[in-house]
């Protein structure tokens, strides 16, 4: 199939941002009203970017990964067992985790001020306990962080996942005790939502800095890229998202849009709310 590509680039306050498009050559005439939507930037996004921008920028200057706190918070997942096993061992995450203590709404706000996120984003997350159940068949605590207009049907899909669902998951705790670090929550597939945070390898604001999104295993649910393949994903393997889950249909029926449904590439982990970023900040979905 041909393609045409639409390249991007919006300057402001001194900082640039640039984000590429992709459609099927077939649809360009239909893409052109697309195109003019995107180039009337909302002034709320404008600011939400250069303030993420300004805190990539800032924490790659500085110390990336608090190393000992994040082994730290290994141990007290897995503490069975020594540092050097978990951190050498790719299937730890199938093992039974401990129930440590959760996290309390001052520790959450004060980890985001520490993240430079900004007070008006804050201000819009809310922490949520819930239960999930793991690989061992037991039901944990867990918690998520997610944008207010988000709340109520987190609840009610972790409530019906906990009194009708198998689906295991390894854990759910808040990206900050793996120093917010993306990459190492997801080598221990932890599932999580808000994460201050761009779209990998680019200067867009992900869904997951509005508080809008909820990746679930995502270690065995990987992103993977138009025409590749990830071995990570076997739909045989328990934790695997297919359509036919039952964890995809609960989201689905209330109000979730699944990556796995995206037509150029599949993020199989991520389950989003795209009207929360366009309501509250003018982002627009753009199609995959």
């Amino acid at each position: 199939m041909k393609y045409f590509i639409i390249s991007i680039s919006v300057i402001f306050s001194g900082c640039t941002t640039k984000s590429v498009f992709r459609f099927p050559a077939s649809e360009q005439a239909t893409c052109s009203s697309l195109l003019q939507s995107l180039l009337e930037i909302d002034p709320r996004l404008q600011k939400i970017t250069k303030q993420l921008l300004e805190s990539a920028k800032k924490e790659k200057d500085g110390k990336l990964i608090i190393e000992s706190e994040y082994h730290e918070t290994l141990q007290k997942l897995w503490p069975q067992h020594e540092l050097e096993f978990i951190l050498n061992n790719p299937e730890v995450y199938r093992e039974a985790i401990s129930d440590f203590p959760l996290l309390t709404e001052a520790q959450v706000k004060a980890s985001l001020r520490s993240k430079d996120v900004p007070e008006e984003v804050i201000d819009s997350m809310r922490l949520v306990n819930i239960l999930h159940r793991g690989f061992d068949g037991k039901l944990h605590p867990g918690q998520l962080i997610v944008h207010k207009d988000a709340e109520k049907s987190t609840i009610e899909i972790f409530k019906i996942l906990a009194e009708e669902s198998e689906f295991p998951m390894t854990s759910i705790r808040p990206v900050n005790l793996y120093d917010w670090s993306d990459e190492l929550s997801v080598k221990m597939n932890n599932s999580s939502g808000f994460n201050w945070r761009l779209v990998g390898g680019s200067d867009e604001v992900s869904d997951h800095a509005f508080g809008s999104a909820i990746d679930i295993n995502p270690y065995l649910n990987p992103w993977v890229k138009d025409g590749t393949e990830n071995d990570r994903y076997n739909v045989n393997r328990a934790g695997t998202l297919t359509a036919d889950s039952d964890i995809v249909k609960i989201f689905k029926e209330h109000g979730w849009a699944w990556g796995g449904d995206w037509e150029h590439s599949k993020d199989w982990q991520h389950f989003y709310r795209p009207e929360i970023p366009l309501n509250n900040f003018g982002k627009r979905e753009v199609p995959e």
